[in-house]
């Protein structure tokens, strides 16, 4: 039976591995100088080489040809060839997944007491370190801390944080990364050929995006292909979709841009070709939102981002960053990732992802702050809004001014009209009041979002807590309501006495309840009180918030506290 590819072609030189080049140089120059420690710790993914370079330094501190000041092994004498071969004696690979007890701890400790049988060194590997039980780490800690001259231990693991900091203490600690995208590419390219086969590039590509940064995942990937293939000896993407899902970067950038520019119509005829061409829409989800994540960090500013991409599409998505914004990216990521978790809900998967462009192109959902929507607006109104900034020092230092010149236009042109007609001044300043006032409104009106009645209940306590802020009185009332009704921005709540409901109606109070919903759901609505049936009071205060009132003796002073809303002090 041959061997896996990744098996096969498993680097037997430090220069044959790929990414991790801190760790190499500094396991090399100590390798150069003889000042090696006598403990390791490997720290990272899966399948990014741990075991890999363990062997390595296995291969190189046992090398029999290996001269000073050289760092890598010969591969020809025995020791290496034995290494290789699984069949030295001094190497000893300890699966702690299925070794981790305290006994097979002890067993380990002793072989230590004995010398190499053939090498200069003893190598322990003990691969998924953190496996191991509390008993068998501490059995491992005086082993670890004090080995003999002539042992070296190097533990892998995935899970670092599950490793006792004692442990790490004792370790010189390596902490491997993930491997570019492109030298992955590479490796594959350099594989496939040594087997005889010919790989188009897409394909290659393709089985590197989904290993997701893990070698050995994308050798296992490249096997499958390989068999596929048989003696045709070359692969196109055509015959590697068979085994895997296609990445359909094209189709994903061709769909954000139609998401970009709201076009609804193409948007949807887009997922509904997906689902005639037998695409699968959860891996096209899936690699959707992983692109507008990376849309995000590349907006953010961090360049140093590889798109793992082909060049033709890598300046396709930046053309596309360009034109996104983060309030759009924002929408779109929140949209999908809920469209993902909802696709097997619905008799047709595509409706999820259908809802989710709606959401995101209808005039309903505000996605960006485009230059046309801001021009429409008055210049009143936007001197209104410019003017709110400032007083919340929102403005940016270069629009300040602009700012100061606007009110200065603004004070100019009232005094020219008191200037003009002295007796209309104070009818004058009212309109101006008036219509600034309505424009405000209008304003207001614009920006804020719809709710449902299921949103105004959901937020229902923080509304009354924020109401307790201002009016304790009003939020004992309000305690025992209860929302019945939500159509054309009117709210009905129901109370259980008529005098709540008098006290409801009051301007001021009514006046309050609206502001207080207003700044908690961005959305001006109107308050309609009605008498309902009796309700215990289903919000509570913690005590930093509201002293529980206290009972009277008497039972009808009871009844008058709980119908007029007092307390006894």
């Amino acid at each position: 039976m041959s061997a896996s590819l990744y098996r096969k072609y498993r680097p037997d030189s430090f220069d044959q591995v790929i990414g991790q080049s801190f760790v190499k140089q500094t396991i090399q120059n100590e390798i150069k100088s003889n000042k090696l420690a006598h403990a390791y710790l490997f720290s990272g993914p899966r399948g990014v080489g741990k075991t890999t370079l363990a062997r390595l330094i296995a291969k190189a501190v046992n090398c029999e040809n290996r001269k000073d000041g050289e760092s890598e092994p010969c591969g020809k004498c025995t020791s290496c060839i034995n290494i290789a071969k699984n069949k030295n004696l001094d190497m000893i690979e300890v699966d702690a997944a299925s070794n981790r007890g305290i006994d097979e701890i002890r067993e380990l400790r002793e072989r230590t007491r004995f010398a190499p049988a053939t090498s200069k060194f003893k190598i322990f590997i003990i691969d998924e370190v953190h496996m191991l039980t509390k008993e068998a780490f501490n059995a491992l800690l005086k082993t670890l801390e004090e080995p003999p001259a002539y042992i070296i231990f190097i533990l892998a693991t995935t899970e670092v944080h599950k490793i006792p900091e004692t442990i790490i203490s004792r370790c010189q600690r390596f902490d491997f990364k993930k491997i570019d995208f492109k030298d992955i590419v590479e490796r594959l390219d350099t594989i496939s050929k040594s087997e005889g086969y010919t790989i188009a590039k897409e394909a290659l590509q393709n089985i590197a995006y989904h290993s997701e940064g893990h070698p050995r995942d994308a050798e296992s990937l490249l096997s499958q292909a390989l068999a596929i293939a048989g003696d045709k000896k070359e692969i196109g993407l055509e015959e590697l979709l068979m085994i895997m899902p296609a990445s359909n970067f094209g189709l994903i950038f061709q769909f954000i841009e139609f998401l970009i520019k709201s076009d609804i119509k193409n948007a949807l005829e887009l997922i509904n070709k997906l689902v005639d061409d037998g695409i699968d829409l959860e891996n096209f989800t899936e690699n959707l939102i992983k692109m507008i994540h990376k849309f995000i960090l590349i907006k953010a500013g961090l360049n140093n981002l590889d798109w793992q991409l082909e060049k033709t599409l890598e300046a396709k998505a930046d053309e596309l960053v360009r034109q996104v914004s983060n309030v759009q990216l924002v929408f779109m990521i929140e949209a999908f990732s809920q469209a993902k978790s909802e696709l097997n809900n619905f008799l047709l998967n595509q409706i999820a992802l259908e809802i989710a462009v709606l959401k995101i192109c209808t005039d309903d959902v505000e996605i960006k702050p485009s230059a046309e929507k801001v021009n429409n607006i008055p210049d009143s109104a936007q001197e209104i809004k410019v003017e709110q900034k400032l007083e919340n020092n929102e403005v940016e230092p270069k629009s300040q001014e602009v700012v100061e010149i606007k009110k200065v236009e603004k004070v100019e042109s009232i005094e020219s009209v008191k200037k003009v007609d002295n007796t209309n001044d104070a009818e004058e300043s009212k309109d101006i009041e008036n219509e600034q006032e309505e424009v405000k409104e209008a304003t207001e009106d614009k920006n804020e979002s719809k709710v449902s009645l299921y949103e105004i209940k959901g937020k229902w306590i923080e509304i009354l807590q924020k109401i307790g802020q201002e009016n304790r009185s009003l939020v004992a009332m309000m305690e025992v309501s209860e929302i019945k009704n939500y159509e054309n921005k009117v709210l009905t709540i129901s109370f259980p006495y008529k005098f709540y409901i008098d006290k409801i109606k009051d301007m001021g109070n009514n006046k309050l309840i609206e502001d207080v919903v207003f700044k908690v759901l961005n959305c001006r609505i109107k308050i309609k009180a009605e008498l309902g049936e009796k309700k215990e009071a289903s919000l509570k205060f913690s005590p930093a918030q509201e002293k529980a009132p206290q009972k009277a003796p008497d039972p009808k002073m009871n009844t008058l506290l709980e119908a007029f809303g007092g307390e006894v002090v």
